[in-house]
């Protein structure tokens, strides 16, 4: 028998090993207390602070409400010696507390392990119990094995919250670094306004639908990182709340995208190649999907070989359309790879200092984010000075 209560407190323990709410924990072990001992109900006290006790959890068919422990109770002596307290006779009081009409014994478990207790738990039996010495073993086990779970139950949570720690100061790192560079590159389009402006001003000044033009094009690059910092400094992204989505085609939609910077790549000699798109639709936002292409777009342009090219495919994989832009550029190290994607993470400085990369560097946590808040997904893979492949998965329509 006590080979069986054995595995069975074992089997529990396994199980709740997975459960995140710790009073469920303590619900699963009272009840199962209850049943290895054939007792008739159960309830928990934990230790909040100071010797002061919470009721934690108690049996649905508990006939009457448990007061809390007094520091010369039972619960507190048991909190203290670390074993069980087994009450074969409840005495008849003759106060209003009488509880001896709804058990005739009891025990407290004290739910210990490694010389900390956590609390105790009290098992009620409705008839007289003698407890045997198997009773008095399995009582000893189940407490010992509340306590290890709820252990390593708070062990995770105390490494899940030193790991979250750690993430939000590197973010706020990178947050304050990055903001630093973002405001460095502000001054440059104001500075370029700044002169524009005072040479229109000047008696002998240049045009002034030059001078427009000029103040213009700034303003449109100050707008542009504006819009990307607004997205990027917020910590819930309001991406997917903004998208209006509609069926677009994706082959010529692809096919326009890459038009728009023929321009471009034809200054570096660099050939778009479109080799294979499937007719299909997806339900998206034109204007964040048109961001996410141009981005990658732009980039494999940037970082591309004169005389290089940048061949677009597409393929239909069940549920998903996946794209793939791939480039024979100065490609990415593997670095920077794992983390290109990362909200605030820039690059090697030797791959964002080339020269004709005017962008924010923001675009490719914007492609991250777009790509997700339409149900996708991208990747990248890469070789440095052989080039790069990413790739985006989209729902179709």
């Amino acid at each position: 028998m006590i080979i069986d209560t054995l595995n069975l407190i074992n089997r529990t323990s396994i199980l709740c090993l997975n459960e995140t709410d710790e009073n469920k924990i303590i619900g699963t072990f009272t009840e199962l207390a209850v049943s290895v001992l054939n007792a008739d109900f159960g309830f928990v006290w934990m230790n909040k602070k100071n010797d002061t006790f919470e009721l934690a959890y108690k049996s649905r068919n508990m006939p009457y409400t448990p007061l809390s422990p007094t520091q010369n109770g039972r619960n507190i002596k048991v909190f203290k010696n670390f074993r069980p307290d087994f009450v074969s006779t409840v005495a008849k009081r003759n106060d209003v507390y009488d509880v001896s009409r709804y058990m005739k014994s009891f025990v407290i478990i004290p739910i210990a392990y490694q010389q900390h207790i956590y609390g105790n738990a009290v098992i009620c039996f409705k008839k007289p119990e003698k407890f045997s010495k198997e009773k008095r073993i399995s009582c000893a086990i189940i407490g010992n094995n509340i306590a290890q779970v709820i252990t390593i139950l708070r062990a995770k949570h105390t490494l899940k919250e030193i790991e979250e720690y750690k993430r939000n100061m590197r973010e706020e790192e990178l947050r304050t670094e990055f903001l630093a560079d973002a405001m460095h590159e502000i001054r440059t389009p104001l500075a370029i306004i700044k002169g524009t402006v005072d040479l229109a001003l000047h008696p002998y000044s240049i045009d002034q639908s030059v001078a427009l033009k000029a103040i213009h094009a700034e303003v449109e690059h100050l707008t542009e990182i504006l819009s990307e910092l607004s997205v990027l400094t917020s910590k819930n992204s309001p991406v997917r709340r903004k998208m209006q989505t509609k069926k677009i085609q994706l082959a010529p939609f692809i096919q326009e995208i890459s038009k728009r910077w023929t321009a471009l790549a034809n200054m570096k000699n660099v050939s778009i190649k479109i080799q294979k798109m499937p007719r299909v639709s997806i339900l998206a936002d034109e204007s964040y999907l048109s961001k996410l292409f141009t981005n990658i777009i732009k980039n494999a342009i940037t970082y591309g070989k004169k005389n290089g090219y940048i061949k677009i495919s597409g393929t239909v994989r069940k549920d998903m359309i996946v794209i793939d832009i791939e480039d024979n550029g100065i490609g990415i190290s593997q670095t920077d790879l794992e983390r290109i994607f990362d909200r605030f993470y820039r690059a090697d400085k030797s791959r964002t200092s080339l020269e004709n990369n005017s962008g924010t560097g923001l675009g490719l946590a914007i492609v991250k984010w777009i790509a997700e808040a339409h149900g996708g997904t991208v990747t990248a893979t890469s070789t440095l000075g052989k080039g790069s492949v990413f790739t985006v998965s989209l729902p179709r329509a």
